[in-house]
């Protein structure tokens, strides 16, 4: 509601849309729709809504993945780019989240690595001054009782592993925003050393070797997310471990298998990773 309020007070004309997805929780979250249904009605917006079908699995990860398709059709259709509300407190959140599952410096990068297609004004605003201007500009907004779940991994996180370690360690949330900082940074870097020496095919990512000789398997480490990223394919952990270890020593005509199907292949001057391992 605080981002739909600033951008239909100082952005109203480059508002294509206002997209509201229904995780189909419960009345509240019906609610919630209804609520900015209004709002943007009372402000002359366009509105879109969905309802989370049975792929949205009543989980995190499957109600974020329907969240995002919903809002990327909606954004397709419109010739826009999607624009959420996450706060400075999201990011850190989602730092210590990736943390504690043994995320790698690209994952460490949370929401302050660019996602292509979408933005977010608010990263850098913490929560308190985000309520603290829907309280002055008399919003009114729609609690979800979910946020209070315990069984929902960053509800843990938010209402009692984080205020645990602050008060263990003080500023422990502001270190872990500094941590993503530095990892996004890192992950520019990469991009772009890679940048001159990668070339984007339709079902694969093309990178000449001999720029990248002498990188030893720390480096491939770092690199091997990067490149898989451009072919839309995700390495688990295991992959981006053994493609790393391979890269250096590898000989022309080698190939190694990935997770989903995916491949990796030496040629003379290149290494290819394919989506599809039959490509």
């Amino acid at each position: 509601m605080v981002l739909l309020d600033w951008a239909a007070q100082t952005r109203a004309a480059d508002v294509a849309g206002v997209a509201c997805f229904d995780h189909a929780t419960g009345p509240v979250a019906a609610q919630a729709v209804e609520l900015v249904r209004q709002e943007a009605a009372r402000r002359g917006l366009r509105f879109f809504t969905a309802r989370a079908g049975a792929e949205a699995t009543h989980s995190e990860a499957g109600w974020r993945a329907a969240r995002y398709t919903f809002l990327r059709s909606v954004a397709r259709g419109l010739g826009a780019g999607v624009v959420t509300a996450h706060t400075r407190d999201d990011q850190i959140e989602t730092v210590l989240l990736r943390l504690l599952r043994g995320a790698g410096a690209r994952g460490l990068a949370g929401m302050a690595a660019a996602t292509r297609g979408v933005s977010r004004p608010l990263l850098q605003v913490a929560r308190a001054e985000v309520a603290h201007y829907a309280v002055e500009q008399g919003l009114v907004w729609v609690e979800d009782p979910s946020n209070a779940r315990l069984d929902f991994a960053r509800n843990r996180i938010r209402l009692e592993i984080l205020p645990a370690l602050e008060r263990v360690r003080p500023g422990f949330g502001e270190w872990l925003h500094a941590v993503g900082t530095r990892a996004a940074a890192l992950r520019i870097s990469v991009e772009q050393l890679l940048d001159p020496w990668a070339e984007t095919a339709p079902d694969a990512v093309v990178v000449q070797s001999e720029p990248l000789a002498g990188i030893g398997p720390e480096g491939w480490s770092l690199l091997w997310p990067a490149i898989a990223a451009r072919a839309d394919v995700v390495m688990e952990r295991r992959g981006i471990a053994r493609a790393a270890a391979w890269a250096p020593g590898s000989r022309t005509g080698q190939r190694i298998q990935l997770s989903g199907g995916a491949s990796i292949e030496r040629t003379r001057g290149t290494f290819v990773l394919r989506r599809n391992s039959g490509a």
